[in-house]
C-alpha cells in the first residue's frame, strides 16, 4: 500500500498497518513539529526527501494517482472541547482545507480523516461537508469511541472516510471491553510520577462543589488522553492510578493507551511524549476501520 499522511505527529496509521501486517510505503509524512519529527524518523522508514514540515507546501499534483491512502487530521482545538473553539477563525482550524486540496489533486483511492466531535457543529460541519461533497468522493462518517475497539480509553472522534471509486465500505461493529487501565500499567515506575501528599489533596476534592473525587482515581476507563496533561493537574481530565501511592500515568503508559506497542521508541523528553500521545489517533480504532477496508473494499 502506497501511504502518505499529513498531520503525521507519530504514525498511527502506520502503526496500525504494522499491526495488521500490511506492507506499506511511505510515499510522504508531514508535519510542522520538529519533536514529531524526530519520534517518526526513528520509528519508521522513511528519509529526508519525503518528509514535509509544511502541508502548504506539499506540490499535491506531483503524487498525482501515486497514493492508495492519503490519512490527516488537522490541529484539532479550534474545534475541541478543550480548546479555544474558535473553528474556522483559526488559522489551524483552516488547515482542514489543506488537506481538501490535497485530496483533489492527488487523487488517493482512499482517504481517512480523523478530528474531534465538536467538527460536526451544524454551522462549522455543514463547511466541512460541502469541501467534502466538492472532491467527488463517496464518504462515510462516523464518530468511534476508543473503547469500543479494545482500548479502555473515553476518546470519541469523528472519522470520515472517502473513496475514489464505490464502495460498500461499513465502520467497524463495536466490541465488547474486556481491558481497564490496570491492564496497561507499567510493573514498576520512576518516583518522579508519583503526587505528592499537597497535590493528592488538591486533586481529590473539587471544593467549588463540596464533594470528593476520589472516584477519578483507579478509573476502569480513561479520561481522554490530552496533549495538556503533562502542563497541570485536573481531577476530572487526567488519569490518576495507586499503585499503591498515587500517581499519574506514564508516557509509556499512554502510549499504550493509544494502541502504541512497546517496541515504539520513545526519544523525546516525556512532556513532548505526553502532547504526542494526547494528539495521536488511536491505533486499534485505525485496525479496525483498515480491517473494514479491506474486507468490503480494497480486497475486491
Amino acid at each position: 500500500m502506497r501511504l502518505a499522511t499529513v498531520f503525521s505527529g507519530i504514525g498511527a496509521i502506520e502503526h496500525a498497518l504494522e499491526k495488521s501486517n500490511i506492507n506499506y510505503e511511505i510515499v510522504f509524512a508531514c508535519d510542522e513539529d520538529k519533536y514529531c519529527k524526530q519520534t517518526y524518523f526513528a520509528n519508521y522508514k522513511i528519509d529526508e526527501s519525503r518528509w514535509y514540515d509544511d502541508i502548504q507546501k506539499i506540490d499535491g499534483k506531483k503524487y498525482l494517482h501515486n497514493v492508495d491512502l492519503l490519512v490527516g487530521g488537522s490541529p484539532c482545538q479550534s474545534f475541541s472541547a478543550a480548546g479555544n473553539k474558535k473553528g474556522f477563525d483559526d488559522d489551524r482550524g483552516n488547515l482542514f482545507f489543506e488537506f481538501i486540496r490535497l485530496v483533489n489533486e492527488i487523487k488517493p483511492r482512499i482517504f481517512i480523516f480523523e478530528n474531534v466531535k465538536g467538527l460536526l457543529k451544524k454551522d462549522t460541519f455543514k463547511i466541512v461537508e460541502d469541501a467534502f461533497k466538492s472532491t467527488g468522493y463517496t464518504y462515510y462518517k462516523q464518530v468511534l469511541n476508543a473503547k469500543d475497539y479494545g482500548i479502555p480509553q473515553n476518546r470519541q472522534r469523528l472519522f470520515i472516510v472517502g473513496f475514489l471509486y464505490n464502495s460498500s465500505f461499513e465502520f467497524p461493529a463495536k466490541i465488547p471491553l474486556t481491558l481497564s487501565i490496570k491492564d496497561f500499567l507499567l510493573n514498576e515506575t520512576e518516583e518522579k510520577y508519583y503526587l505528592s501528599e499537597k497535590m493528592i489533596d488538591y486533586i481529590s476534592y473539587d471544593r467549588e462543589n463540596n464533594y470528593a473525587l476520589d472516584k477519578n482515581i483507579d478509573k476502569e476507563v480513561a479520561h481522554t488522553i490530552l496533549a495538556t496533561c503533562s502542563k497541570m493537574h485536573r481531577s476530572t481530565e487526567d488519569n490518576y492510578v495507586a499503585t499503591p501511592k498515587v500517581r499519574r500515568l506514564t508516557p509509556r503508559e499512554c502510549l499504550r493507551l493509544m494502541g502504541f506497542s512497546d517496541d515504539f521508541k520513545i526519544v523525546v523528553s516525556d512532556a513532548q511524549m505526553y502532547k504526542q500521545a494526547g494528539n495521536s489517533i488511536v491505533v486499534n480504532v485505525l485496525v479496525y476501520i483498515l480491517k473494514s477496508i479491506y474486507e468490503k473494499t480494497y480486497a475486491d
